[in-house]
């Protein structure tokens, strides 16, 4: 839940601010993300175009595995 929350006030951010700072923005909302914890993808579309994409924190513990964009989820 609170994912999804934090996706939706990133999009809502987009509206209202210039890129560099709603990039700060996002990056603060996913900041307890980091290298030790399971992690998040985000991607940011305005109208039909990617304007950011990021992920944050692991995609696999055990393997310490960096989550990032790309990755393909099951």
């Amino acid at each position: 839940m609170k994912i999804l929350l934090a996706t939706i006030l990133s999009i809502m951010l987009i509206s209202c601010m210039e890129k560099p700072s709603f990039i700060n923005q996002i990056d603060k909302i996913f900041l307890e993300f980091t290298n030790q914890t399971p992690g998040a993808s985000v991607l940011v579309l305005q109208r039909d175009s990617v304007v950011f994409k990021k992920g944050y924190g692991l995609a696999d513990l055990e393997k310490k595995i960096q989550l990032n964009p790309k990755l393909i989820f099951d």
